[in-house]
């Protein structure tokens, strides 16, 4: 099933852990129309940035997110958020071109955090809509630091 235009729901459902544990990682009914608001952002982002996007993580039951080391209450299992890679591009250069474009284009978000030691980019759309970036140089259960908000002006 298609969320958006270029991401689909087995794409969101996707654990090289799950299918090693054998965990149904299937996400429940209530749970698509929140992916579907997801889906929607990672399409702003990825117009924004002018670079197909790789989904490394998205919806996570429970025991999932317990066995990824995921925070207790992630967005990962309130199916609000999604972790990507940039394809055919750095992080870095991801990240700038993202930072430069207007908070018009890429529209509202709750929470972009740059996760360096992992190398992707954790984008979060939960009702909050913070618009907060963020930059975790550890794991999920590291210190991060806010960057600037970007100017709505």
């Amino acid at each position: 099933m298609w969320l958006s235009p270029h991401f689909t729901l087995a794409e969101f459902e996707d654990s090289f852990t799950a299918r090693y544990w054998k965990i149904d990682n299937k996400a429940p009914p209530e749970i698509i129309g929140r992916l579907r608001v997801v889906a929607a952002g990672l399409e702003r982002i990825r117009a924004a940035a002018g670079c197909p996007l790789a989904l490394t993580s998205g919806w996570r039951g429970a025991r999932l997110n317990r066995l990824v080391g995921g925070v207790r209450r992630s967005a990962h299992t309130l199916g609000w958020a999604a972790d990507v890679r940039p394809v055919g591009r750095t992080l870095e250069a991801f990240v700038a071109q993202l930072r430069a474009t207007s908070p018009q284009v890429l529209g509202r978000y709750d929470q972009l955090i740059v996760e360096t030691s992992r190398g992707v980019l954790h984008a979060s759309f939960s009702p909050s809509m913070r618009m907060q970036w963020l930059v975790q140089s550890g794991g999920p259960k590291s210190a991060v630091l806010m960057l600037p908000t970007l100017d709505e002006g």
